[in-house]
């Protein structure tokens, strides 16, 4: 049953403020910011490539002339990666010792003078990836400006329409009355005052398809939002 009183919704009529809820809650607007976070994150970590992997290496022996062999000796071995892009390089550190005082270290480096430069159209990649997310977020944030811009313009056009319509059919009534008491004392034929009243019927037609109109625009800038059904209003009525 349509509530042929309904009027609309009192909205705010700055664009901004409807703009900062449907940069919250939109959800396509959420899932690129979401996915050019990913990226800048991921951009961002490929470019610090120089913090080092670090390996161990220990192990135990024992040794000596016969069986049952009594001289353990100990070794002890560091490996530090360092991925660098330009020049990926290893250090490794050594120690030895056994129970006849024998120790020995040694230290060695090595360093890929030809790497794999594939990492260069990687990081390129990478940044137009991200430039490309940003320009669609950009995008979708000026598209939902515009498109809020569009619904408020609209949504006041078609309830002052509404107002407007509803003034129509109070003045038709009065005449309808009028026609009535007239048609009573002869003074119009019977199909005048049938044309009269079809004209009536059609505008009480229109005003409910009017209203039925103005609930769909406020649904789909709910939609639009990123808003449940009935938040719409629960935010007008605050803002008022």
């Amino acid at each position: 049953m349509i509530d042929v009183s309904y009027r609309g919704l009192a909205l705010e009529e700055n664009p901004e403020f409807w703009l900062g809820i449907a940069l919250e809650k939109n959800l396509e607007y959420q899932q690129l910011r979401f996915e050019a976070e990913k990226s800048k994150e991921e951009f961002r970590i490929s470019e610090t490539t120089y913090i080092p992997t670090i390996g161990a290496d220990f192990s135990f022996s024992l040794s000596g002339e016969q069986f049952p062999l009594y001289e353990p000796g100990f070794s002890f071995k560091l490996t530090f990666s360092f991925p660098f892009n330009e020049v990926p390089t290893k250090v490794n550190l050594d120690a030895t010792t056994d129970m006849v005082d024998q120790r020995t270290m040694a230290a060695g480096f090595n360093a890929d003078l030809f790497p794999d430069l594939n990492y260069l159209a990687d990081r390129r990649l990478a940044m137009v990836q991200l430039r490309l997310l940003q320009l669609q977020l950009d995008s979708t944030q000026e598209n939902l400006r515009f498109n809020i811009e569009q619904f408020l313009k609209n949504y006041t056009y078609e309830t002052a329409n509404l107002e407007l319509r509803r003034q129509t059919i109070k003045l038709m009534e009065r005449r309808l009355k009028v026609y009535q008491a007239q048609l009573g004392i002869g003074e119009i034929k019977r199909i005048d005052y049938l044309k009269a009243q079809n004209e009536y019927y059609r505008e009480e037609i229109g005003l409910r398809e009017s209203i039925l109109s103005i609930m769909y625009m406020e649904r789909s800038f709910e939609q639009l939002l990123g808003l449940a059904p009935g938040e719409l209003r629960k935010i007008s009525m605050a803002d008022r």
